[in-house]
């Protein structure tokens, strides 16, 4: 096995001899064959995928104007033809009002009709001559100003043919140069020259040559070019000053640099992906030595490559053996202790009720009402018979209802006046288990401190349905007077697992401390608030089925 230190060392000096080697290669390289080539053919492409731009734009154009040409389609264009169909222009004008600013159509004459209602005389207009005198079968001028709202037009003029081919009119469509000039502005991103110009007519339709300044005025250009292929006459073009391009040069030098230090990162980087690859057994113990959680402790494989972590994964592995052992007892003398709580929590609320109910017997004895003393004790006898009779934490739910009903049956007898009871539980297994002596706190509860303290009848209904694997139960009550403040403290109590005995309402954190050793932090007991009403909501797993519980 070879030392630590000997892993390590060897293959650092490797490693820099080939990152500066890489450097070196690399910088006459890129200079020599990418830089200047690269700057070139990116302007290139910029120029002509503005030319293609723009070609598409003209090109969508041209074919409106041919689909409006063919719904024209008129013999001889005269007042009569032009009256039916310059409102179907008017309507097109309105729909594509981003790309028109009207439409005319012109006899062979050389009288206009407008969408907008104007009818003016072009035959003297050099766009009327040309299309008059060309074989194309339209054209495109360059930009004017448009007489009516003072815009930048450009006119596309085509020709309208009747059935045998002849011309008998032209239909003219004023297009907004917007678009051209921010296309053309967009291909500026460097503040260079850039125009877009007629080629025959020496006329220049947008540029952002007013962008060049004094010192630009003094730079040598490369020009790059491109001609629109829906339009043969025009062309775009940049102007590149030769000192952006050395200035690349020069930027290459600086990033060669740059690239330099990211090798020698890089190489940084692989080796400390390298020595960590060595001491990964000593991060791997480390994080498991970690205390916080004791209970993920856990062994090791000890790397038999290098002596010293050998060692210490030994000597490591026997230290988890004896935590082991010590955790199991741990975890033995714990669950006694919270079995212990428990029972000390069940046995508390075993007697609660006895004495109340002895007293209410004995006042019915003495006044000689037999049949609500029978109905009393036999109610009484099924509140011991489920309630003290056994030890058991868990019952059959419908036991626990049993146990319910004839508490409630008894307070019915002295408190018959005071409220009304419902039960609804109709749709549940009445076979799964349950957690003994749950319902009949929480419906105490709610008699003592809510319908009790009415002056007029109250009521009380106990819903328990299925939701998610989990019995929801609420206990709703009325109430004539509802402290919303006392609702929230009790609801804080009760999420902070409150266990103080002898406190107003202390079935309620009882049972709710119950449920949460049982089952864990998400099951309880909450209040909330419905108009007049307080409701106990608690929720409960719903367990498996059982014959005898």
């Amino acid at each position: 096995m070879r030392s630590l230190y000997s892993k390590i060392i060897m293959p650092i000096a490797t490693l820099i001899i080939i990152s500066l080697t890489s450097i070196m290669i690399f910088s006459v390289i890129n200079i020599n064959l990418f830089i200047v080539p690269d700057i070139k053919q990116t302007t290139e492409d910029l120029i002509s995928s503005k030319s293609n731009e723009i070609s598409y734009w003209l090109g969508m154009r041209i074919s409106e104007m041919k689909q409006l040409v063919s719904a024209i389609n008129v013999e001889e264009v005269n007042a009569e033809e032009i009256e039916k169909n310059i409102k179907m222009l008017r309507n097109y004008q309105i729909r594509n009002i981003e790309n028109y600013e009207s439409f005319g159509i012109i006899s062979k004459d050389g009288v206009k009709y407008l969408t907008n209602g104007d009818i003016i005389s072009v035959d003297s207009r050099e766009y009327f001559k040309k299309i008059s005198e060309v074989d194309k079968e339209y054209i495109i001028t360059d930009p004017i100003i448009s007489k009516s709202n003072e815009v930048e037009i450009i006119l596309i003029i085509m020709k309208i043919r009747n059935v045998e081919g002849d011309v008998v009119g032209y239909l003219s469509g004023a297009v907004s140069i917007e678009y051209l000039i921010d296309i053309v502005n967009r291909a500026n991103i460097y503040d260079f020259p850039v125009e877009l110009y007629n080629k025959n007519t020496g006329c220049v339709l947008v540029s952002t040559m007013v962008n060049i300044n004094e010192k630009m005025n003094n730079s040598k250009f490369t020009k790059f070019e491109s001609n629109i292929d829906n339009e043969s006459s025009w062309s775009i073009k940049m102007m590149v000053p030769d000192r952006f391009i050395n200035r690349k040069i020069k930027e290459t030098a600086i990033f060669t640099i740059l690239l330099g230090i990211s090798i020698l990162l890089l190489t940084i980087y692989i080796l400390t992906k390298y020595v960590k690859s060595i001491t990964r057994p000593i991060e791997e113990l480390k994080a498991k030595m970690n205390f916080n959680d004791i209970k993920k402790l856990s062994k090791i494989n000890p790397d038999d490559k290098i002596v010293e972590l050998n060692s210490l994964g030994i000597t490591y592995n026997s230290m988890i053996e004896n935590i082991e052992t010590l955790i199991k007892k741990l975890e033995i003398e714990e669950r006694l202790k919270k079995e212990a709580e428990y029972k000390a929590l069940y046995s508390q609320i075993k007697p609660h009720f006895l004495y109340n109910t002895l007293e209410t017997i004995q006042a019915m004895a003495i006044s000689d009402d037999n049949d609500e003393v029978e109905t009393a004790i036999g109610n009484l006898a099924t509140l011991f018979r489920i309630g003290l009779s056994s030890d058991k934490s868990f019952i059959k739910i419908e036991d626990e209802l049993k146990h319910l009903t004839s508490y409630v049956n008894i307070q019915l007898l002295r408190y018959g006046d005071k409220f009304t009871f419902k039960l609804n539980c109709d749709n549940i297994n009445k076979k799964s288990k349950f957690m003994k002596f749950t319902l009949q706190p929480l419906v105490e509860n709610a008699i003592y401190h809510g319908v009790k303290l009415m002056d007029k009848i109250g009521h009380i209904n106990v819903d328990i349905y299925c939701l998610n694997n989990n019995y929801i139960i609420k206990i709703i009550n009325t109430s004539d007077k509802i402290d919303k403040n006392k609702i929230n403290k009790v609801n804080e109590l009760l999420k902070n697992d409150y266990k103080k005995e002898n406190e107003e309402g202390y079935g309620l954190y009882n049972v709710n401390q119950r449920l949460k050793l049982n089952f864990g932090e998400k099951y309880g007991v909450r209040l909330e608030i419905n108009k007049s009403k307080v409701i106990a909501v608690v929720t409960h797993p719903i367990l498996e089925e059982v014959q005898d519980v």
